[in-house]
């Protein structure tokens, strides 16, 4: 249901969430202030980061999303974490 929930928010807000705060952690992993792994497409903590829905790697930095729908969206246009990070 949750997943559900996720993939009904992200068709409508079309994948642009906010602008994401963050930095790189000592592991490489995209992360919020407290720590936390944050998914670089709708800025939202990774709710199992052991098992996240996808994992990408760009420039060097590991970024976990938080569902299938953010990695279609990533698979079809790499540049959407770079335009979430400005």
């Amino acid at each position: 249901m949750k997943r559900v929930w996720f993939g009904a928010l992200v068709a409508l807000l079309g994948c642009s969430g906010p602008v994401m705060t963050g930095k790189v952690g000592a592991d490489k992993v995209w992360r919020n202030a407290e720590g936390k792994a944050v998914c670089p497409i709708m800025n939202i903590p990774v709710a199992n980061e052991s098992k996240p829905a996808a994992k990408v790697e760009q420039g060097g930095v590991t970024y976990l999303l938080c569902c299938d729908t953010c990695k279609s969206q990533y698979d079809k246009d790499h540049s959407i974490i770079e335009r979430s990070r400005k």
